[in-house]
């Protein structure tokens, strides 16, 4: 399945706000396969004589979360507008990655972006047309959701819902600058298997 970042597709804005929405339901889930986990067991650090059940448990006991607060602050004042923008957003960004299983790892991660008192600007969604536009809309939405395999030597392969970045971001990046990070439904070759060189492929 497909999800696009259309800001006008209602129908697609519904399904990233109830699948963030599950995602971090499963917060407390990982948390409890993680406890099980018992790291004073050898056999268990080493998964020899383990079930898949403990291996797995040891996947999201060894896998990390990632909690990232931004608030942000934008000044516009354009020619044409006798209103300045004063845009405050605040957007919150939480998501886990799983430790690695026979080469597989995977990563959910959930955004949510939101105007701090009076939208004294456009967001492109609010209809605030008055104002110059900055573009930080209200938003909750899958942000990244990507499944990785790592057993090919020198090779990485990732496919999902992932952040691209090439070189200084000015062709193909997240726009970071932005609170709404730009996020790509990709496939991805990485090969390090030649010296000094990295060679890349993806598929958009």
């Amino acid at each position: 399945m497909t999800f696009f970042k259309s800001k006008t597709n209602s129908v697609m804005a519904g399904v990233n706000k109830t699948l963030s929405l599950f995602l971090i339901g499963l917060i407390p889930f990982f948390s409890t396969m993680g406890s099980t986990y018992s790291a004073d067991s050898e056999n268990q650090k080493t998964g020899k004589g383990t079930s898949v059940e403990e291996r797995l448990a040891h996947v999201f006991a060894k896998g990390k979360f990632n909690v990232n607060l931004r608030y942000r602050y934008e000044f516009v004042n354009q020619d044409g507008l006798n209103r300045n923008a004063h845009a405050n957003t605040l957007r919150a960004r939480i998501g886990y990655t799983t430790g690695t299983f026979y080469g597989f790892s995977a990563k959910a991660e959930g955004e949510a972006i939101a105007p701090i008192g009076h939208e004294f600007f456009n967001s492109t969604t609010n209809g605030s047309s008055t104002f110059p536009t900055v573009a930080d809309p209200e938003e909750l939405e899958v942000n990244q959701l990507w499944l990785r395999y790592s057993n090919i030597p020198k090779t990485v392969i990732t496919g999902g819902r992932q952040r691209i970045i090439f070189d200084n971001a000015r062709f193909v990046g997240n726009v970071g600058w932005r609170q709404n990070e730009q996020t790509f439904d990709a496939a991805q070759i990485n090969f390090k298997g030649v010296p000094d060189t990295k060679l890349t492929y993806v598929y958009l």
